[in-house]
């Protein structure tokens, strides 16, 4: 006897089985409608979508503007041994640098952020590491004495940054 096809259908296995009784692969998106037949992620997904393609279209007008990105992330200071410092765009591939007004080999300088009594400052100290003088050891601040490493934190404003230590401060560190 033949069943009615609005109330059962075909398993994998060809045994009948009623709709919606969960055997089978069917899946719950697929008996409601699918995913964006959902009015909940409706609210969501379709807000989100207009937002992604206005930055998309936003930032392919403004994709000309890469030189200004450019410039700015590979000019970097550097410093020689002698103390003097300058930008200089950096090159894909270039491993050394000289200094301009000594011809010697140049550095890529630290900045330093800090005050001796551990307050922020615009104008960063420019600083050689001492590994780059062939000294071992860490390196402080000329103006502020407080300790500099390789990418130095930089004071940002409403973020709790921990002030590096003075030289004093680091000694009594190591000693604990």
């Amino acid at each position: 006897m033949p069943l009615p096809m609005a109330k059962y259908s075909l398993t994998t296995e060809g045994s009948p089985r009623k709709k919606g009784s969960g055997g089978g692969r069917s899946s719950r998106a697929e008996e409601s409608g699918g995913f964006l037949s959902n009015g909940a992620v409706q609210k969501i997904a379709i807000p989100l979508g207009v937002v992604a393609l206005m930055y998309l279209g936003w930032s392919m007008w403004r994709g000309n503007d890469s030189d200004a990105l450019a410039a700015d992330s590979s000019t970097i200071w550097f410093i020689d041994d002698q103390g003097n410092t300058f930008q200089q765009k950096m090159e894909i591939g270039q491993a050394e640098f000289t200094s301009p007004k000594t011809g010697k080999p140049a550095y890529p300088a630290e900045l330093c952020f800090w005050t001796r009594d551990g307050k922020s400052k615009g104008d960063a100290t420019k600083v050689l590491l001492n590994r780059y003088k062939g000294i071992d050891g860490p390196t402080f601040c000329p103006d502020c004495g407080r300790l500099v490493t390789d990418h130095n934190p930089h004071p940002v404003p409403g973020v709790d940054v921990r002030v590096p230590p003075t030289k004093a401060e680091y000694d009594a560190g190591k000693r604990r």
